[in-house]
C-alpha cells in the first residue's frame, strides 16, 4: 500500500514541478493537477485513512492529513472558479502549489510510516488494489 501511495504522490509532485516550470496559472493549466489531487485525496479517504483509524493508529496523523488536503483543495478550487481577483490568482496558485508540495512530503514522512506500522501485509496488498482503483475512478 505504501508503494502505491508514494507512486501516486510522486506523480503529483511531478505535476507540481511541471506546472511551476511552465508558469501555468490559467484555470486550464491548473485543472489537471487539481483533479488528480482530488482523486488522490478521495482514494486515501476511502482506503488509507479508514484503515489507519480502524487499526487505532494516531488520530492526529489522519486528521492532519485530511485537514491539509481539504485546505489545499479549497485554495485550488477558489483559484479555479475565479473567486479571487485576477491579479492575485498567480499568488494564490503558487501558494497552493507550495502547500501541496509540503503536504506530499508530510504524507511520506507521517502517513506512510503509520500505514506500514499499523496495517498487516496481507491487508496492505488489498488496500493497494482498492486505493489504485479509487484513484482511477474518483
Amino acid at each position: 500500500m505504501a508503494a502505491s501511495m508514494i507512486t501516486s504522490g510522486g506523480l503529483l509532485l511531478a505535476m507540481v514541478e511541471d506546472l511551476r516550470m511552465r508558469g501555468g496559472t490559467r484555470p486550464e493549466d491548473v485543472r489537471p493537477l487539481a483533479d488528480t489531487f482530488a482523486r488522490h485525496c478521495a482514494a486515501k479517504e476511502a482506503t488509507v485513512r479508514k484503515a489507519l483509524e480502524r487499526h487505532g493508529e494516531s488520530v492526529r496523523v489522519v486528521q492532519r492529513d485530511r485537514q491539509e488536503g481539504d485546505l489545499i483543495q479549497g485554495i485550488l478550487d477558489r483559484a479555479l472558479t475565479g473567486r479571487h481577483p485576477e491579479d492575485t490568482r498567480t499568488l494564490t496558485i503558487d501558494g497552493g502549489l507550495t502547500q501541496m508540495y509540503q503536504y506530499l512530503f508530510h504524507e511520506r514522512r507521517d502517513l506512510v510510516p503509520a500505514l506500514q506500522r499499523a496495517v498487516p501485509a496481507d491487508e496492505s496488498a488489498t488496500l493497494a488494489e482498492a486505493f489504485e482503483a479509487a484513484n482511477r475512478a474518483a
